[in-house]
């Protein structure tokens, strides 16, 4: 990125310092069986 484009390096969301990342969250990514057992109950709370 700094090669491609110096004008970017001070853009927080191209390159974050790492006290910004330190504010962020993640979703957490869920295993198929644990996403399949949750959208079998979020159908079961809606009437699916």
């Amino acid at each position: 990125m700094r090669l491609g484009d110096p004008s970017l390096v001070g853009q927080q969301y191209i390159l974050p310092s790492p006290q910004f990342l330190a504010q962020g969250h993640y979703c957490k990514i869920l295993s198929p069986a644990v996403g399949a057992s949750y959208s079998s109950q979020f159908a079961t709370v809606v009437g699916f």
